[in-house]
């Protein structure tokens, strides 16, 4: 089942951040100063 007041409160951008985490910090191809574009919206 769907938890639409969940769904409802999520914060697209924390929600999107979350999904590339490990992808900025360990792709050897993001450059360094991407690394840090969540800074402040991830845990």
């Amino acid at each position: 089942m769907w938890d639409l007041q969940k769904i409802g409160a999520l914060n697209p951008l924390e929600y999107a951040c979350n999904q590339v985490r490990d992808y900025l910090r360990t792709n050897v191809e993001v450059n360094q100063k991407d690394r840090h574009l969540c800074e402040g919206f991830i845990d």
